[in-house]
C-alpha cells in the first residue's frame, strides 16, 4: 500500500488539508519504531485463550501491517490491544431463534472495559442457501460461487458492485478526497489480518475515555465516535461480509483512509474534523446500505441532528430561566435545558426523520429501491435485513428482521 493518499479539501482559511504524502518513508520509520509492538502481539497470541474461539488470531499481509503501523503513530495505545478471534460456527436458525427474537451480543461493555479478547461471531448470513441472491432485493442474480460451500457472505452481482463503487467514488470526489490505485503486483490474501485493527481501535477508544488520550478539545468526542464506528465497522465486515475479498476489497481501504485523514487532523479545526466524521458515516452507511445492512451510527456528546438543535434552543430557554437566579443560576439553567433539550430534539427528530431501520425495511421491500430483477418486482428469497446497533459504552447488537414478517405486520 505504498503510495501518497491526498485531500485538497480547504479550510476556510484557504490552507490545505492532507494525508501525509510519503507513506512509504513514514511506513518505513513506524516499522523501525513499532517493531517491537507488533512482536508483542505475536507473542502473545498463544497466552491469552477462550473456550468459545477456534484458534489464534491471523498474522497480518503486509497491507494491514502498514495500516496497523500508521494507525499506531497516531492512537499511541501503550497496552497491548486485545485480540479478535473467530468463534466457533454457529447455526444462523439456532442463533436467532425460530422468531428471529433473539439479539446477539457481538462486544458488551464489561468486555471492553476489560480488555478481553474480542471473539468474533460466526454464522453463514445466508442460513446456508445455495443461492445467494444480490443483496439488492429487486435482483435476481445469483452469487456463482455459493455452491461451493464454506461460509457465504452477503452477496452484490458485478452491476450493483459497480453502481456502488461509482457512488463512493464520486462522493470521495466531491471532498477531493484522491485514493490513487495500487500500482504495485497484488498481495495474494492482500488483507489477511485485518481483525487485528479491531482490537486495536477497541483499545484506543477505551484508553481515551479513561486517560484522555487526545488533547483535550472540542474534537475529542468526534474523534472518538470515528475510532468507535470503525470499530464497530470492521466488527460487522468480519460477521456478514467476508471472507469475500471482493467485499474486503470494496470496504477496507476507503474507510481506513478516512479514519486516517481524521487522525492525522485531530488538532485542527473543529469543523474540519466533524465535516471527515460526517464524510465517514456517509461512506460506511451507504456501504453497508447496498449489502442491505442498517448500521445506527453512535454518536457521543449529543451531536445528532436532532440533539444539537434540541439543545440550542434548551439552553436559550434554561439561560432565559436562569437570569433570575444570578449568573451561576443562569449558567445552570443553561446547561441542564441544553441536555434536556437535546435529548427533546433527539426524540422529535426521530419522530420527524423517521426510525433507520424502519426506513430501511420499507427501501428493502420488493420493488422499494426500484432496478432489475425477478418478475413484477417480486424478490426469490427471503429478504433479512441485519441490524447492527451500537453504544457509547462500546457495544454492539445484531438483530436480524425478515422481510416477511415485517409485510406480516402490516
Amino acid at each position: 500500500m505504498c503510495g501518497a493518499v491526498r485531500s485538497n479539501l480547504y479550510a476556510n482559511n484557504g490552507g490545505s488539508w492532507k494525508l501525509q504524502r510519503d507513506t512509504c518513508e513514514m511506513t518505513s520509520k513506524l516499522q523501525k519504531e513499532s517493531g517491537h509492538w507488533l512482536g508483542r502481539i505475536g507473542e502473545n497470541t498463544d497466552k491469552r485463550s477462550n473456550p468459545s474461539c477456534q484458534g489464534t488470531q491471523k498474522s497480518m499481509s503486509s497491507t494491514i501491517k502498514t495500516w496497523y503501523l500508521q494507525l499506531s503513530a497516531h492512537l499511541k495505545v501503550e497496552s497491548l490491544p486485545p485480540k479478535a478471534i473467530k468463534g466457533t460456527f454457529q447455526d444462523a436458525s439456532k442463533l436467532f431463534g425460530t422468531n428471529f427474537d433473539t439479539k446477539v451480543t457481538l462486544r458488551d461493555a464489561g468486555q471492553v472495559g476489560a480488555n478481553e479478547d474480542i471473539i468474533l461471531c460466526q454464522f453463514d448470513p445466508n442460513f446456508a442457501s445455495t443461492d445467494v441472491y444480490c443483496r439488492h432485493p429487486s435482483c435476481g442474480n445469483r452469487n456463482p460461487e455459493a455452491a461451493k460451500g464454506g461460509k457465504r457472505d452477503l452477496y452484490l452481482c458485478p452491476l450493483h458492485r459497480k453502481n456502488l463503487i461509482t457512488s463512493i467514488e464520486n462522493a470521495l470526489a466531491m471532498r477531493n478526497i484522491d485514493i490513487p490505485e495500487n500500482t504495485e503486483v497484488p498481495e495474494e490474501e492482500r488483507f489477511t489480518g485485518y481483525t487485528s485493527l479491531i482490537g486495536l481501535l477497541d483499545r484506543a477508544y477505551q484508553d481515551s475515555k479513561k486517560f484522555g488520550r487526545f488533547e483535550e478539545g472540542k474534537s475529542t468526542h468526534m474523534i472518538e465516535e470515528a475510532i468507535l464506528n470503525v470499530r464497530n465497522f470492521l466488527i460487522i465486515t468480519s460477521t456478514v461480509l467476508n471472507p469475500d475479498e471482493n467485499n474486503l476489497a470494496l470496504l477496507l481501504p476507503n474507510t481506513i483512509c478516512i479514519l486516517r485523514l481524521i487522525l492525522e487532523n485531530s488538532n485542527s479545526a473543529e469543523n474540519l474534523v466533524a465535516d471527515f466524521v460526517y464524510f465517514l458515516r456517509q461512506v460506511t452507511e451507504m456501504i453497508l446500505f447496498d449489502f442491505g445492512v442498517i448500521y445506527r451510527w453512535v454518536s457521543l456528546a449529543l451531536h445528532s441532528p436532532g440533539s444539537q438543535l434540541g439543545a440550542g434552543l434548551g439552553g436559550a430557554i434554561g439561560l432565559g430561566a436562569g437570569v433570575f437566579f444570578g449568573p451561576w443560576g443562569a449558567a445552570a439553567g443553561m446547561g441542564a435545558g441544553a441536555v434536556l433539550g437535546g435529548l427533546i430534539g433527539n426524540g422529535i427528530y426521530n419522530m420527524v426523520v423517521g426510525d433507520p431501520r424502519q426506513q430501511e425495511m420499507n427501501r428493502s421491500r420488493p420493488g422499494g429501491r426500484g432496478g432489475p430483477g425477478a418478475h413484477h418486482g417480486q424478490p426469490h428469497h427471503q429478504y433479512v435485513v441485519y441490524y447492527f446497533e451500537g453504544n457509547a459504552f462500546g457495544e454492539l447488537l445484531l438483530h436480524p428482521f425478515p422481510i416477511r414478517d415485517y409485510d406480516n405486520q402490516n
